[in-house]
């Protein structure tokens, strides 16, 4: 099982869900914090394997990849309730289903995004964001 780290840009900037084996000291903040022009701190350590069912619940608040504008309610809500959600099929689909779709299309190409904020499929389609 790898834990489920959110890590937060500043005192009130965007929130980074991911997982890791080991999210702080010499771990993944670490190696966040050296890319970073802002402090980055651990706000919140989940040790379920739900990292894709958070992305999901917060969708609406994705910025871009696994970064997210803050939600309160993420220092609160528990894993039961997510995973209660889960089951009876309630999240809404993941924030990228549609990107990943068509890398899907493209045979599996992986994309990146341009200066424009659109996401640029390698095969040299664009998905408007």
């Amino acid at each position: 099982m790898m834990p489920v780290y959110m890590i937060q840009a500043g005192k009130d900037g965007p929130i980074k869900i991911g997982w890791s084996r080991n999210p702080n000291g010499r771990g993944r903040l670490s190696q966040l914090q050296t890319a970073h022009y802002e402090e980055l701190r651990i706000v919140r350590i989940i040790e379920e394997s739900i990292e894709g069912v958070l992305h999901r619940y917060f969708g609406a608040n994705l910025i871009r990849g696994e970064w997210f504008h803050f939600s309160p309610e993420m220092l609160t809500v528990t894993v039961a309730e997510l995973m209660s959600l889960s089951k009876r099929g309630a999240l809404p689909p993941h924030p990228l289903s549609d990107i990943r779709k068509a890398n899907a299309r493209w045979g599996g190409q992986k994309s990146g995004n341009n200066r424009n904020g659109r996401t640029v499929l390698r095969g040299g389609e664009m998905v408007a964001r």
